[in-house]
């Protein structure tokens, strides 16, 4: 932000927009959200995660298999070349 020695006339004759802050929002933060069963079970998290899995095997595209050395995640990458 400028300092104090700018005018807001010479600011506006720069072009430099001057924010506006609207204090009339009104944002309510939920603090303490509800568990309404909306999580996948354990059930639907395994038949998505097998649906992903084979969707890279029904393609015709080629893949190569990666492991992040930092946290040793194993996924695969599209081949490209």
């Amino acid at each position: 932000m400028l300092g104090n020695e700018w005018d807001l006339d010479e600011l506006d004759d720069w072009g430099l927009l001057i924010p506006s802050f609207n204090e009339d929002i009104n944002y309510d933060p939920i603090l303490t959200p509800s568990f309404d069963g909306k999580q996948l079970t354990e059930e639907q998290y395994e038949k998505k995660k097998q649906e992903l899995e084979t969707k890279n095997l029904d393609s015709n595209k080629s893949f190569i298999s990666c492991l992040c050395p930092k946290c040793f995640h194993e996924f695969e990458v599209e081949k490209k070349w």
